[in-house]
């Protein structure tokens, strides 16, 4: 072949490159690509792992390289920078194309449920995964809100090193402690790769990579391979690397959609002149190592990364793949390109200086977000005043602020928002709108927050000059509420306490209402009726909170009760009386501020008394009509809020079965934050300044059981008649439907039976 005729074949072969290599690019970029990657290496009560923090990198970058617009790689988070990292990444695939997930570190299965283990995980017991480790639903979430395709890739089946210490702990009896994970049934377009197949572990390594990392990196992004064939050459890979000691899988479908990372590369077209088109190589079509040859000779001197990143792309393997690699890190270790020589070209500016951010931040005006951080760079968007956005990095001199934004990021003027505390904000949006008890509620729980002075102006604005007198009116055919003129020391809406460690009292007005439910509220049971006239003719003081772990704890230690050691809780599948539970273990975890469970009716009973003689007061517990009173609170609704038909505004004010429970009969409608019980107080409050009436756990009352209101006390006193070896328990708890939650329902227990959903709240006669 002549000199000509070569140099023709090797600028025709560079033509066919670019012009294919600017198709593929151009498919890749027309897709919003999103990834979280997370390396859980350095655990602090377990031996470090050796790999994922290299794994965790090097998948990054290859996902970079495959036009993955927001790569946040994270490294050793605890429990709680793991859950906000999965939140943040939920809002950035929230319409992408595609939303991939890789973690690499430990992973465990508990009882058929799956774990990913955050590094600061102690799981001294079974039981502890519930509240020191992340379900790996949560991933399927985050990746969720993808369009297309969701990835989430795991090389988190090592051997469980807390497994051991989890047997041996007796809470841990009767659960399942697997080695590995449990196989998953993930939604339609979502792939959940494990590392190794359900019920057995993969190996760390002994290299840089994990074997599957290794494998991972070798097959992801070869051009023209479809996704779920990459994972099955993977899969090969990884048996072949192990002698068949160690089998990926994968679990999920896809649709008849043909799925790419890097599409498959067009047939370059031929000129169609004859006499202008050279000979073809032995074997017809192109040369793939002229190709190769040209697509480098192109590139070679270039100070972009990102060329060397598409060459490796096309290339993972080719023949310059080492010298590609090596020039795409010391291009990025080097913040200045080189300069022309001509003196007229000035110097490139300095490289920002950015610091990593992961925090909620809100507008504070009309903002306009831009796709640099400056007011010269492309309009992104505009947000309205008061947006919540999950901030993402700032420049070192603060002026200017990275948000998420549409499945990727953004950049915003820091005089344009502001830090602000999550949770406060989705108060604030809840009681802004509300009435005198919502925006009361909210100022207890935010006193000094960022609308507390929003709040106190709303309040003026809402409340009405005080009546003189206020008319009882007239018995009607639906609840109504009353009250009478007060003759107590003490104020309605008063709190106070009657010792240091005594429950937190508040004055409730007297007055009158309607008990039970019409025939026409949803839900209704037979037991609620008849509808009947209740009037408590005097004041009293009822507990702001149901009693927490920490007062019943005081009276334990003081008085020497005898608590037991068994309760009723649902664990392995079986709801029973399991020994070695109790108000100190009741099957989850609790601090001081959560309600006490695994307590029975003569469990209160000891309680009232006890603090009846340590305060000289007269304690005692509520009566089933004060009860219902109480969560009332002036209301004629379903529910101490409202009517709440489409069961949205129920998670701000009570603690029942949210939409992150598991219960068959969850409330798919809100998400309420706790599997569990929840701290008191986190809730909003009613009229009354009372919290969780509805939800947290059932709460005993004084009265017997009777099924149906005929012939009921009417005056407020608790009734002493009946089926005595039962007792009423009102309210509902953390496992309960919003149908159970509602004012009137109530329901029934041996005066004997302690159960983790069981509690109390005590009130004081003034």
């Amino acid at each position: 072949m002549t000199r000509r005729l070569k140099l023709s074949c090797l600028l025709f072969a560079m033509l066919a490159v670019f012009s294919v290599l600017g198709l593929v690019r151009g498919a890749v970029a027309a897709e919003s690509r999103v990834a979280l990657v997370i390396g859980n290496a350095g655990y602090q009560h377990a031996k470090s792992l050796r790999n994922p923090g290299n794994d965790a990198s090097a998948v990054a970058e290859r996902l970079r390289g495959l036009g993955f617009s927001v790569v946040e790689l994270r490294s050793d988070l605890d429990y709680a920078r793991m859950r906000q990292a999965l939140l943040t990444f939920r809002r950035a695939a929230e319409g992408a194309d595609i939303a991939a997930l890789f973690y690499a570190g430990h992973g465990i299965e508990v009882d058929g449920r799956n774990y990913l283990v955050p590094v600061d995980a102690r799981l001294a017991s079974a039981v502890d995964a519930e509240f020191e480790a992340v379900p790996l639903d949560l991933a399927l979430t985050a990746v969720s809100g993808a369009r297309k395709l969701r990835l989430v890739i795991l090389d988190a089946c090592r051997d469980n090193p807390f497994q051991a210490r989890m047997a041996s702990d007796t809470r841990s009896v009767g659960r399942s402690v697997g080695r590995g994970l449990a196989r998953v049934e993930p939604t339609a377009n979502t792939l959940v790769v494990y590392a190794a197949k359900a019920g057995s572990v993969a190996a760390d390594g002994d290299g840089r990579h994990s074997p599957f990392t290794s494998a991972l990196l070798e097959h992801l992004g070869e051009p023209g391979v479809e996704i779920d064939f990459t994972f099955r050459k993977v899969r090969d890979a990884v048996l072949a690397s192990t002698s068949n000691r160690q089998e990926p899988f994968i679990y999920g479908s896809l649709s008849a959609e043909k799925f790419y990372l890097l599409p498959p590369v067009p047939a370059p077209s031929t000129p169609s002149t004859a006499a202008a088109t050279p000979p073809p190589p032995t074997g017809g079509g192109f040369d793939p190592r002229a190709l190769e040859l040209a697509f480098w000779e192109s590139i070679k001197d270039s100070e972009r990364a990102s060329d060397f990143e598409a060459y490796l792309a096309q290339y993972p393997t080719g023949v310059f793949a080492a010298l590609a690699a090596s020039r795409v890190v010391a291009l990025k270790e080097s913040q200045v390109a080189s300069l022309p020589p001509a003196a007229t070209v000035a110097p490139p500016a300095p490289a920002l200086s950015v610091v990593d951010l992961d925090d909620s931040y809100v507008t504070v005006k009309t903002a306009n977000l831009r796709a640099e951080p400056s007011t010269d760079a492309a309009k992104a968007g505009t947000l309205p005043a008061e947006t919540l956005v999950q901030a993402t990095a700032k420049l070192a001199d603060g002026s200017w602020v990275r948000v998420a934004h549409a499945g990727g990021t953004a950049w915003v003027w820091a005089p344009l928002v502001a830090p602000v505390d999550a949770g406060e904000h989705a108060a604030w949006s809840r009681a802004s709108g509300g009435d005198v008890s919502a925006v009361e509620g909210f100022l207890r729980v935010h006193p000094r927050g960022r609308y507390a002075e929003a709040a106190k102006a709303r309040l003026a604005a809402l409340r009405p000059p005080a009546p003189a007198s206020v008319a009882v009116p007239a018995p009607s055919a639906t609840p109504v509420v009353g009250t009478f003129p007060q003759t107590a020391s003490r104020r309605p809406g008063e709190v106070f306490r009657d010792c240091g460690d005594c429950p937190e009292m508040v004055v409730v007005t007297a007055g009158e209402f309607m008990m039970g439910s019409p025939d026409s509220e949803p839900g209704r049971g037979a037991d609620e009726g008849p509808l009947r006239r209740v009037r408590i003719g005097y004041p009293l003081a009822v507990g702001k909170h149901e009693v927490t772990v920490g007062e019943y704890r005081r009276f334990v230690q003081e008085d020497g009760h005898a608590v037991g050691n068994t309760c009723w809780t649902y664990e392995t599948g079986e709801w029973k009386e399991h020994s070695g539970r109790s108000w100190q273990s009741p099957g989850f975890g609790q601090s001081d501020s959560h309600p006490v469970t695994c307590v029975n009716w003569d469990d209160a009973q000891a309680y009232v008394k006890w603090l009846s003689r340590t305060t000289g007061q007269r304690y005692r517990l509520l009566s089933e009509s004060e009860w219902e009173y109480a969560a009332r609170a002036g209301t004629t609704t379903r529910f101490g809020w409202g009517d709440d038909p489409s069961g949205t505004a129920i998670c701000g004010y009570a603690n029942g079965a949210g939409s992150e429970t598991s219960f068959d009969w969850r409330n798919q409608a809100c998400r309420d934050g706790h599997e569990r019980t929840a701290p008191v107080g986190r809730f909003g409050v009613n009229r009354f300044g009372l919290h969780d009436m509805h939800g947290n756990v059932w709460e005993w009352v004084e009265d017997c059981w009777n099924d149906s209101y005929t012939g009921a006390p009417a005056d407020g006193s608790s009734w002493r008649s009946g089926e005595c070896g039962r007792r009423v328990v009102r309210g509902g708890s953390w496992g309960s439907k919003p149908t159970v939650l509602r004012s009137a329902n109530r329901d029934r227990s041996d005066a004997g039976y302690r159960s983790y959903n069981r509690g109390f709240r005590v009130a004081r006669t003034l």
